[in-house]
This record gives C-alpha cells, sequence and structure tokens, in this order.
C-alpha cells in the first residue's frame, strides 16, 4: 500500500482487528495494579521530599505557598524524559515524526493551550489551596479530590471534543452518558 497518509483517522480506519495485539486478562489486570501503584508516586515524593520542603520554606527568597515547587523539579523533570521516549517508541509507524514539524504553529499552541496550561495551573492552584487558602488540618482531604475531579472532568470533555469517541461499541457510549 503506497498511498500517502493524511490523517490519523484515515490510519485507525485502514488498520484491521487482526493487527491490535490481544492481551490476556492477567496482563490487564497486572498492567492495571502496576498503574495503580505508580500513579501515587507524586503523593510518594511529597512524602518523602518534606526535608527539601522545609528547606525551602527556610529560605527567605521562596514565597508563601512556594516551597513544594522543589518536588515538582525534580517530578516533573524525571517523568517527563520516560515518558518523551515512551512517545516516540509508540508513534504509529506510518505517520513519520518529521509530520511534527510540518503541523501549522497555531495547533501546537491550541494543544499547549488546551492540556498543558490547564494542568500546570491545576496543580498551582491545589499548591496554593493546600499550603494558603485553607485550614491546614484537612486541606489536602479537600484540595485532592477538588483536583482529581477537575482533572477527570477535563480529560473527558476533551476526549469528547477532540472525537476520541467516535470509534467506540455503542455499549462504552451508554457507559459514557451515565
Amino acid at each position: 500500500n503506497n498511498m500517502p497518509i493524511t490523517s490519523t483517522s484515515k490510519i485507525s480506519t485502514e488498520r484491521s482487528a487482526q493487527d491490535e495485539p490481544e492481551y490476556s486478562v492477567f496482563v490487564k489486570i497486572s498492567l492495571c495494579l502496576i498503574a495503580g501503584i505508580f500513579c501515587s508516586m507524586l503523593q510518594f515524593d511529597f512524602i518523602f521530599g518534606q526535608n527539601l520542603i522545609d528547606v525551602a520554606e527556610n529560605d527567605s527568597a521562596t514565597p508563601p505557598g512556594g516551597s513544594a515547587a522543589i518536588i515538582w523539579l525534580f517530578a516533573i523533570t524525571v517523568g517527563a524524559i520516560p515518558s518523551i521516549i515512551y512517545g516516540f517508541y509508540s508513534s504509529p509507524k506510518e505517520i513519520p515524526l518529521k509530520t511534527i514539524w510540518m503541523c501549522p504553529w497555531w495547533r501546537h499552541l491550541l494543544l499547549i493551550c488546551s492540556t498543558s496550561l490547564p494542568w500546570v495551573a491545576q496543580i498551582h492552584l491545589y499548591g496554593l489551596a493546600a499550603n494558603v487558602f485553607l485550614p491546614k488540618d484537612f486541606a489536602a482531604s479537600i484540595a485532592w479530590p477538588t483536583i482529581m475531579t477537575t482533572t477527570v472532568a477535563q480529560g473527558m470533555t476533551l476526549s469528547l471534543c477532540l472525537g476520541e469517541w467516535k470509534g467506540a461499541s455503542a455499549e462504552a457510549l451508554s457507559k459514557l452518558r451515565i
């Protein structure tokens, strides 16, 4: 097949079900357990990095509520490297990497403004709420569920706006509407 590829939707419709590997229930459940364990690693960063936070709090140059920024520096940097590598590894082979540079600049800007900026903003708002605005006794119990709720809501809204559910089954769509 030497046809030029012009869109990802065309690629997804050309792929057949036999191209996708079928994983066992054990592999699927194992992946979910591993993801569940690793998703809490950011919280462990804050727990085990408390000494760094204390040093930042005692520094006169650190603004109020900014002492946890040192943990974000390490967590984002360390997490970004494997994420970028995996992004390149898992990208569809039918789409050459040079298409990243051929994409109009405004699409990159739109993606940054609709995903990266809200994510960073909600993290900063969580930090402010947990460290400055709310009483220390129950700040995390209010701020953390709020940030998780807004994360899921934003993700679902973007997935609907971007049409990620177009190829979903009727059963999956009915569960989404609940």
